[in-house]
């Protein structure tokens, strides 16, 4: 990632849009490369313009912003999109979440917590207000408990789960486990396939419930 964060804005009200674009105009390390009110748009522009962060509305003219999150992670697992909706109803937050968001904020949050959240998502981290926590942590309650004889994790997927949870990017887990960022992807790929989860939101919550760490 370059030193500047580079943001795509989703949303269908262009006062919205505006206020977003004035907000990250004021910080020196991000910068808007693009913006619109689009669904089929936004897959468009991010294949276009690669940002390091999507910032995703949920409800837009054409197709949803949670369809939109789908095909964009489809094409890139990697993508980190931010949600940033008027919704924080459960089925909503769950939604997002299994289309492959990596964060969640309602627009009732101040500016200064997007942009903390940005910069969260940005350095590989998880960003959710604690409705998305308390959400995401009754949904993976409610999930069958996996036998560790039938999906058993490693000493080193252990190890990198815990870094996971603790909010290490892929380059500190890298660094700290003496392999290269490929194989930490590819690690992570495996975690996710054992547990039948489905991103690293979804892992850090399943860390903290199996007491691998502390809260």
């Amino acid at each position: 990632m370059t030193d500047i964060i580079r943001v795509l804005i989703v949303d269908d009200h262009p006062f919205i849009r505006k206020g977003i674009q004035m907000v990250i105009a004021m910080e020196l390390d991000m910068e808007v490369v693009a913006e619109t009110n689009s669904g089929l748009e936004a897959i468009r522009l991010y294949q276009k313009t690669r940002p390091d962060v999507v910032l995703m509305d949920l409800v837009l003219p054409d197709i949803s912003g949670i369809q939109a999150t789908k095909e964009i992670c489809l094409e890139n697992p990697q993508a980190r999109v931010l949600v940033c909706s008027n919704y924080s109803d459960d089925q909503w937050i769950i939604s997002a979440m299994e289309a492959g968001a990596k964060g969640y904020l309602v627009k009732t949050d101040p500016p200064e917590r997007t942009i903390q959240a940005i910069r969260e998502m940005a350095a590989g981290n998880i960003a959710l207000t604690r409705q998305a926590e308390f959400t995401l942590l009754q949904y993976l309650q409610r999930r069958p408990v996996m036998k560790n004889d039938a999906h058993p994790l490693t000493s080193r997927e252990i190890e990198i789960l815990k870094m996971i949870a603790r909010g290490a990017t892929n380059t500190e887990i890298a660094e700290k486990c003496y392999i290269s960022e490929g194989t930490v992807r590819s690690h992570i790929h495996h975690i996710q396939n054992k547990l039948g989860l489905e991103n690293r939101a979804q892992l850090a919550i399943y860390a903290v419930k199996e007491r691998l760490i502390n809260p």
